[in-house]
């Protein structure tokens, strides 16, 4: 359903002030199982243990993230749930994410570690982020799909998974990392809280790391955004995105468009994103 304005939308929908935020020790979360992941200084590579949560409450989610939760919560753990029935994409999201992460080359330090943003039950997480990196952060406020996702990441790879919502949350100062991947969240957040983010996630990367973004895109400058009710999701055009990253005090490094999806879907777009140089 395509909407004059996104504003008026938020404000009806309990959405009109930022998310407020939560440090990551605050997210009801849990460790995984203990490995042989580096925790005595990794080099500067970010290889530290992230600092061990508190099972304690995230902030309430205001009554437009409570809708996106509750229609999540209702969906199965499985790989066809994540995908909203379209399980057999999965081989084909992943190969592509792999061409783009090879295309990006040496910006970015493969011996650091990926924060998984929304990560579900931590598909992308086992088949993309954890071959790659030294080890894999998890992002995931539905505990249900986060406890899939402690079990789903290879032995070893997993440093912690954090339930949270990325609008809540605030990284440690102590923490960098060499990719926060956000795969099809973004569509989630207001703008507001969406710039918010991702000025966070680029303050908390490492001097060769990337935020990439990975989502669904709406149709173009005549339908700058399309909002779905049944999950309060928003896609965003092409330079809807790019606007927002330009707010975000992001520059775009490589951007690419998923391939081999069925006929008829929504495009999806991946961009790397880094910090904007000053002058």
């Amino acid at each position: 359903m395509f909407v004059p304005s996104l504003e008026a939308v938020w404000a009806e929908l309990g959405a009109s002030s930022p998310a407020p935020l939560a440090d990551i020790s605050e997210c009801g979360g849990f460790p995984p199982p203990p490995s042989n992941i580096d925790d005595g200084g990794g080099g500067g590579r970010g290889l530290p243990l992230a600092p061990a949560p508190t099972v304690t409450t995230a902030p309430a989610p205001s009554a437009w993230y409570a809708r996106s939760r509750d229609y999540w919560e209702r969906q199965p753990p499985t790989v066809n749930g994540m995908l909203g029935g379209l399980g057999h994409l999965s081989p084909a999201d992943v190969a592509d994410s792999h061409r783009f992460l090879d295309s990006l080359g040496d910006r970015i330090d493969s011996s650091g570690v990926a924060l998984d943003v929304g990560a579900g039950i931590g598909r992308v997480s086992a088949a993309v982020l954890a071959p790659r990196f030294a080890a894999v952060d998890i992002v995931e406020p539905i505990a249900a799909y986060a406890e899939v996702a402690r079990r789903t990441v290879p032995n070893g790879k997993l440093r912690t998974v954090y339930v949270c919502g990325m609008e809540n949350l605030r990284i440690s100062p102590a923490v960098r990392y060499a990719v926060v991947w956000v795969q099809w969240c973004a569509i989630y957040l207001t703008d507001a809280d969406l710039v918010a983010f991702l000025r966070r996630a680029a303050a908390a990367l490492l001097p060769r790391g990337v935020v990439v973004v990975k989502d669904n895109i709406a149709g173009g400058e005549e339908s700058p955004f399309a909002l779905d009710t049944s999950d309060n999701s928003v896609m965003r055009s092409d330079g809807y995105m790019r606007e927002l990253y330009e707010r975000a005090g992001l520059d775009i490094v490589a951007a690419a468009t998923q391939r081999s999806f069925d006929v008829g879907l929504f495009r999806v777009e991946m961009y790397a994103l880094v910090p904007r140089r000053a002058g």
